[in-house]
């Protein structure tokens, strides 16, 4: 770590000045935007700081711009560091506000994978695999969904725009009390209620990895079902055994999610491609699902759902080919789900579609035909919570 003075700076420890060069706040955060940088620097490096109450600091940082919270972290150590310096001890009520903020910084990694849904382009292109439809139409059936006397209380998490919710799952339960549909996104649940509303569906924002959102239904949830939602979950561990709380004993639950794709390689070589790395205010690894990035298969999460208490019923890898039928509807697809989007210029998102789109192909090719195809490894499991 480097202690920043207006001339010299000064390292404090070797190991702090391999992780922080002597250059990173002039050319990582500087160069992207200067006044905003500063700005940021002079709030929260000022001689009062450790004065001030944990929660305004707080408040301040994010209030400045919320997506930098690495530069948050950095600057929080300096202020720390020279606090200690200019005063040769610690204070401890200053060190307690300096655990705090670290605390407050760790639950914001965990809990936040950046997430950016172009939510108009998505629905418009809210298509299921044919994979999809054949778990929630047949898989879940053969399992005993469909049958049975029992009122169902139904949970689904990332029901994005209320499609498969409102046209799939609500079909699967003859005996259905209500489905509680959950998405971290605000616009996705503004759109489902617009476009599919039902009577029996409760379209709610939710971050499924706040306990303290969730806990409240524990226990009371006969089925839960996610799909395409779980290989975001930064602590998948965590996340199932919240699952596992929400039902009652011989209560189940249906996922599908990815286990590898392509696209999460192209956005790698994109995060490192001298055009738009500079665009990029957070670490890319944030957004890769640990599934791809360590290479899990089916085996991993059947060990980690057992541990749990899960009876596994059914766990399936499957090979999930889709063709688009052009180039322009594969990038307005990729575009709406790209988290990447929201910090590329107007005047440039014309080129990084064409990059995007490049990147991807690479990793996911065509068919012989020349269209584009997506190619994604998912996984299929059917759990339940044992007596």
């Amino acid at each position: 770590m480097i202690l920043m003075q207006q001339q010299k700076p000064v390292y404090c420890s070797r190991d702090f000045s391999r992780r922080y060069p002597t250059h990173f706040l002039q050319y990582s955060c500087y160069s992207r935007c200067p006044a905003l940088t500063r700005q940021r620097i002079d709030v929260l490096k000022d001689s009062n700081a450790q004065e001030r109450k944990i929660d305004d600091l707080i408040e301040a940082s994010l209030e400045i711009f919320p997506a930098t919270m690495r530069e948050i972290e950095l600057i929080i150590e300096i202020i720390f560091l020279k606090h200690f310096c200019i005063n040769k001890r610690v204070d401890i009520r200053f060190f307690a506000v300096y655990i705090k903020i670290n605390t407050f910084v760790g639950v914001f990694h965990a809990n936040k994978m950046p997430l950016n849904y172009d939510v108009d382009i998505y629905s418009q292109l809210d298509n299921p695999w044919d994979s999809i439809v054949r778990f929630l139409n047949i898989t879940l059936r053969e399992m005993g969904w469909s049958i049975g006397d029992q009122e169902e209380v139904v949970m689904d998490v990332g029901c994005g725009p209320g499609r498969l919710t409102s046209e799939f799952i609500l079909h699967i339960f003859p005996n259905l009390k209500k489905i509680i549909a959950l998405d971290a996104e605000s616009s996705m649940i503004d759109k489902a209620r617009c476009l599919h509303p039902h009577p029996k569906i409760e379209y709610d924002v939710a971050n499924f990895e706040d306990r303290s959102l969730i806990e409240r239904w524990n226990g009371k949830i006969t089925k839960f079902i996610s799909v395409h939602c779980f290989n975001r979950m930064q602590d998948q561990k965590g996340a199932f055994q919240r699952v596992y709380d929400l039902l009652p004993p011989n209560g189940e639950a249906g996922f599908v999610f990815l286990l590898h794709n392509g696209y999460y390689d192209a956005l790698q070589y994109l995060a490192k491609d001298l055009k738009w790395c500079s665009y990029i205010p957070f670490d890319i690894e944030d957004c890769i699902p640990k599934s791809h990035a360590k290479g899990y298969t089916s085996l991993h999460y059947k060990k980690m759902l057992e541990g749990i208490g899960f009876e596994i019923r059914h766990c399936q890898q499957v090979q999930n080919v889709t063709t688009f039928l052009s180039d322009e509807l594969y990038t307005d697809f990729l575009y709406s789900v790209c988290e990447l989007t929201p910090y590329i210029p107007n005047d440039v998102k014309k080129d990084f579609k064409k990059d995007l789109l490049h990147y991807t192909l690479k990793q996911n090719g065509r068919n012989d035909d020349g269209t584009p195809v997506d190619r994604t490894t998912t996984l299929e499991l059917v759990v339940r919570k044992v007596l």
